[in-house]
């Protein structure tokens, strides 16, 4: 069995040394952590999705956000700084998806109130192509109004 260890701040390196020698214990910090928890979430909205039917009414929104998800996914993959104008096609497809939706939830195409199944899934997939989309888009610069000196 191995130990993890979550380290908030730098440690002495002797006690790094001395802890690193014993068998079966792993340091991360703490930006590996967030990665592992989201790594985690992400498995486990895949593990529910594939549990949960779609409805027919669905079909077509489920297959836009797989579309778009591999795209983005091939987009990213190839790297380099993006900016706001190159990510803004998939902002614009996401949007439209997101105007689908009232009181967060997607209701049925034929006027009916009725809430077709699949919902959980949709949600999901909306949220991950938002992540993505929120983890490649540079973070605007704030400005000070006081030069430095």
């Amino acid at each position: 069995m191995s130990v993890l260890l979550v380290l908030p701040r730098p440690v002495h390196p002797a006690l790094r040394r001395r802890l690193l020698t014993r068998p079966g214990v792993a340091f991360i910090r703490r930006q590996g952590l967030l990665y592992l928890l989201r790594r985690c979430h992400g498995l486990i909205y895949k593990l529910i999705s594939s549990s949960e039917p779609i409805s027919e009414e669905l079909m077509p929104i489920a297959n836009k956000l797989s579309t778009i998800k591999k795209c983005l996914n091939e987009v990213l993959k190839y790297g380099g700084p993006f900016s706001a104008r190159d990510l803004y096609p998939y902002h614009l497809a996401l949007n439209q998806i997101d105007g689908l939706r009232k009181d967060g939830k997607f209701y049925s195409q034929d006027g009916s109130d009725s809430i077709p199944e699949g919902q959980a899934i949709l949600v999901a997939h909306l949220s991950e192509c938002h992540e993505l989309l929120e983890m490649y888009v540079p973070l605007p610069v704030a400005v000070s109004s006081n030069p430095p000196g």
